[in-house]
């Protein structure tokens, strides 16, 4: 399942300061709230659905990126392959996971 990372340069867009746990981590899913946590449009959930399709058929899933911050895990990268992973009934993702390293407040 470990593949290529797309869009890593999110991390330092989005975050000032952070740490990133090494390698490619499986999280489960239920760290998430499933799909509707995620999207709302249908043409996200359709979009997910052919990605699903796509993952069946290969076997191959390229890694997201969930960040950990003082609220908890979210998806900075990878919302569609995490619902279609959902949709395919995974237990858990190949993830990078980085923690927020910037101090709040």
């Amino acid at each position: 399942m470990e593949g290529l990372v797309p869009n890593r340069g999110s991390i330092e867009a989005t975050l000032s300061e952070w740490e990133e746990l090494p390698g490619i981590r499986e999280v489960p899913m239920g760290e998430f709230g499933g799909p509707r946590t995620v999207f709302y449009a249908a043409d996200d959930f359709a979009k997910s659905k052919k990605l699903a399709e796509k993952i069946r058929k290969s076997g191959k899933v390229s890694p997201l990126i969930i960040v950990v911050d003082e609220e908890g895990p979210y998806i900075l990268e990878g919302a569609h392959r995490y619902v279609a992973l959902y949709e395919l009934g995974a237990r858990s993702f190949p993830a990078v996971v980085v923690r927020d390293a910037e101090e709040k407040g």
